[in-house]
């Protein structure tokens, strides 16, 4: 995973490694309550809350966060929000009241957001284009290996519970000092308004609506997983922690394949191929019912999701011209993410009425399906930018 010139940008590499940080510390947050939540009050609604709550933070700030990402300083919007997102933190050593962790955990999803979408706006401001694959390959290996680090540490707090708040609020204060502000005059933002943004965002349509509806299916798993191990499989957290760390493992295994070939994987028949076989690797999961098999199928989807994500992030960089990044991000974010928070609820309710395993073999089989349009929408996205250079 080396690449001599992104080794050398010291700036990228801080702001990479702050992002590394606060990643680590939400995976931890959701590893530890989905499961604290679920054995406590034993509902799989209200530990699916988690990730709702947490997509409905994100959904909350994008529109607002992508106009002050065009217009001020980026670093500085960064390192403001990792101030917040410390503070969120903090509160958990006052209560671990149901509410107050709700509150938390939709807090820090948004502070964490605008640190994430900011460090995209970063690279694109601070890397050279033909560094953008290989920044796109570092960000998805900063972020599984982050989820790896979160998932063990969340597992062991699950056993030493007392610690856990001071862990967290440490961790988030470690990110701040790397996410120190620098002096930036690009900031050209009356170049594009936002009727040019939302011009330019036409063209993404058919492709961001399926990838809305993969997304929205895709979140069964973060919201089952608890109830997947404990209720279903009847086993205990040790089992739930390699459940959901096979996830990241796997994408960190592809992203170090992924930088290698990152030019090579912009191409629609290998990313449509990529989007069926995660449908299909859901379905196996729902038929298992093995603690030893469900983590390796974990790890396999981790790994095309690498590949998948790699590649696309890439695009995204190279085509969104610098002054209109944060409000297009923003807009993408909102179509993807919009369906996450719905999702989430809904796969929680359904819960109360649907057997587990039922409701992932047939989010599964859609995503399969899904695969098709995904195809022909991803194939027409590159032709036109090959064509339009």
């Amino acid at each position: 995973m080396s690449d001599e010139s992104l080794l050398k940008n010291r700036k990228f590499l801080r702001f990479w490694f702050a992002e590394f940080l606060i990643l680590l510390s939400l995976s931890m947050f959701a590893v530890y309550f989905i499961w604290i939540i679920a054995v406590n009050y034993k509902s799989v609604f209200l530990a699916g809350m988690i990730p709702a709550f947490s997509m409905l933070g994100y959904f909350i700030i994008l529109i607002p966060e992508g106009y002050l990402l065009d217009k001020f300083n980026r670093s500085k919007i960064i390192f403001i929000s990792t101030i917040f997102l410390a503070f969120s933190y903090s509160l958990l050593m006052f209560s671990n009241d149901l509410i107050l962790i709700y509150i938390v955990d939709l807090l820090s999803s948004i502070s964490s957001s605008i640190t994430f979408d900011a460090f995209q706006t970063i690279t694109k401001e601070i890397l050279n284009e033909n560094l953008y694959g290989k920044a796109s390959a570092y960000m998805q290996f900063s972020m599984n290996l982050s989820r790896i680090v979160g998932i063990v540490l969340g597992g062991v707090s699950i056993v030493f519970q007392k610690y856990f708040p001071y862990i967290i609020f440490s961790i988030s204060l470690i990110s701040i000092f790397f996410n120190i502000p620098y002096k930036s005059d690009k900031r050209v933002f009356e170049k594009y308004t936002y009727g040019d943004v939302l011009k330019f965002l036409k063209r993404f349509v058919p492709f961001l609506l399926v990838v809305l509806v993969i997304n929205g299916l895709f979140i069964s798993i973060d919201v089952y997983s608890s109830g997947l191990i404990y209720f279903v499989l009847k086993s205990n957290s040790f089992f739930y922690t390699l459940f959901i760390i096979g996830f990241p493992v796997g994408g960190l295994i592809g992203a170090l394949y992924g930088n290698n070939i990152a030019k090579k994987l912009e191409n629609s028949l290998y990313l449509g191929s990529f989007i069926f076989i995660l449908g299909i690797f859901m379905i196996f999961i729902s038929f298992s019912r093995s603690v030893y098999i469900d983590p390796l199928l974990t790890f396999l989807m981790g790994f095309f999701v690498s590949l998948l994500n790699i590649p696309l992030n890439a695009i995204f960089l190279k085509v969104v011209p610098n002054e209109m990044i944060g409000r297009f991000n923003a807009f993408v974010a909102l179509v993807i993410g919009g369906a996450q928070p719905l999702m989430a609820t809904i796969f929680s309710i359904l819960s109360s009425y649907f057997f587990l395993t039922d409701i992932m073999f047939f989010a599964g089989l859609f995503i399969s399906i899904i695969s098709i349009p995904a195809y022909y929408t991803i194939k027409n996205l590159l032709d036109y930018f090959s064509k339009s250079g």
